[in-house]
């Protein structure tokens, strides 16, 4: 896998309402183009509180920030 496409899920990884990392997604394929142009709009509905959106919206771990 493509360590600019891991950097990637890791910066989309959690809910930007209550910062869980449980939530489920659509599967449809994007061609990963680099870090800074790529856009994931697979729809992603988090499965703690309910948010909806797309997987470019969910935001880094907390935990990961520390």
């Amino acid at each position: 896998m493509n360590d600019n496409l891991e950097e990637y899920d890791r910066l989309h990884s959690c809910c930007p309402k209550c910062g869980s990392s449980s939530h489920s997604s659509t599967c449809m394929g994007y061609v990963f183009r680099g870090l800074e142009t790529h856009k994931d709009e697979n729809n992603v509905v988090c499965t703690d509180c309910g948010w909806k959106g797309i997987t470019h919206d969910l935001v880094e771990s907390k935990k990961d920030l520390i």
